[in-house]
């Protein structure tokens, strides 16, 4: 059932494919960094600000957890390029 939502869980050794997730992930990092700085001081109180903040809020935890998984399995190598 997961799967039909968020795809498979891919390969931990698979480093292109780790590689094409962190580079998905900048780019909507950035999209999201635009549109902030694409509003205005009276657009920046609204509450669509408060929900590109939280979703960004919600990205990082998952990503934490991600590493943190990972790195129990044995999975996360020491040093990344």
């Amino acid at each position: 059932m997961a799967e039909d939502t968020f795809g498979g869980p891919g390969d931990p050794a698979d480093s292109d494919e780790w590689a094409a997730t962190v580079a998905e992930n900048r780019l909507i990092c950035e999209d999201l960094r635009q549109s902030l700085a694409q509003m205005n001081d009276s657009q920046l109180d609204e509450e669509r600000v408060g929900r590109l903040a939280r979703q960004m809020l919600h990205n990082v935890y998952h990503i934490g957890q991600i590493v943190f998984i990972r790195k129990q399995q044995g999975s996360w190598p020491k040093e990344r390029e």
